[in-house]
């Protein structure tokens, strides 16, 4: 599956901080 990213740089790095995030939640959620 291939995503659209923004040309911003900053923009991207913001989502992949969220993403990372998120997956950090799911992870102490389900041990």
């Amino acid at each position: 599956m291939y995503y659209q990213y923004p040309k911003d740089p900053k923009k991207i790095k913001a989502r992949i901080r969220s993403y990372e995030r998120k997956l950090k939640k799911e992870l102490e959620e389900h041990p």
